[in-house]
């Protein structure tokens, strides 16, 4: 679908508990999740409070 984006992390369903080393790809990334709303930096950070929403559910 054009204008979506899908953030899949290893172990698919899975959120880690530390953000990946910065590279273009990781700040591009990170940069479309805010502009989309989506702080990933802190829900990466606040592993035990997203373990309990669908978002950590498996794919």
């Amino acid at each position: 679908m054009p204008g979506k984006t899908a953030f899949l992390f290893p172990g698919q369903g899975t959120v880690p508990e530390v953000l990946p080393p910065s590279s273009p790809l990781v700040d591009r990334l990170l940069a479309q999740a805010a502009a989309a709303g989506i702080d990933l930096e802190e829900l990466i950070q606040d592993r035990q409070r997203i373990a309990l929403t669908e978002f950590a559910q498996p794919a």
